[in-house]
């Protein structure tokens, strides 16, 4: 089973406005990147929620990447051919190019709807309530209200 967590404790705001928090997947007992990996989690997570959308409505055999900011890290989403389910591949970027950590199938709306679960705690936070303007809330935001099919 795969989940993404993401620790609302751990909520951080730079003095430029950089959002900061640990999110990271767990896959049973294995954490990817890391168990408590700290990244930038408005940005990530709105681009982890176009990806998601892309594979919603895209034909079997499209790809989308699910980045992190930090790191070497991607997970690398792969629509199915039954067109519910998408493979994810977990890769460390290295010197001789990419290698796969693990994979793990999962329902396409499963994956989606965790994101977007994880993406309206993240603006329910106390800390990023509290900020005026921030650019990576606003397309956050827009990408939640944008969601197809």
């Amino acid at each position: 089973m795969i989940q993404i967590i993401f620790n609302e404790d751990t909520v951080e705001i730079s003095e430029n406005g950089s959002i900061t928090g640990e999110v990271f997947f767990q896959l049973d007992d294995r954490f990817f990147p890391f168990e408590n990996w700290n990244d930038f989690i408005v940005v990530i997570l709105t681009w982890w929620n176009k990806s998601a959308n892309i594979l919603a409505n895209a034909s079997a055999g499209t790809t989308a990447n699910f980045s992190f900011m930090d790191g070497p890290y991607i997970v690398r989403g792969k629509k199915s051919d039954n067109g519910n389910e998408v493979q994810l591949s977990f890769l460390e970027r290295t010197s001789n190019g990419e290698a796969i950590i693990e994979m793990t199938d999962v329902e396409i709306q499963v994956l989606r709807n965790s994101i977007r679960k994880i993406s309206n705690v993240v603006l329910k936070n106390k800390l990023i309530c509290n900020i005026q303007y921030n650019e990576d809330i606003i397309e956050l935001k827009k990408v939640l209200t944008l969601r197809k099919g």
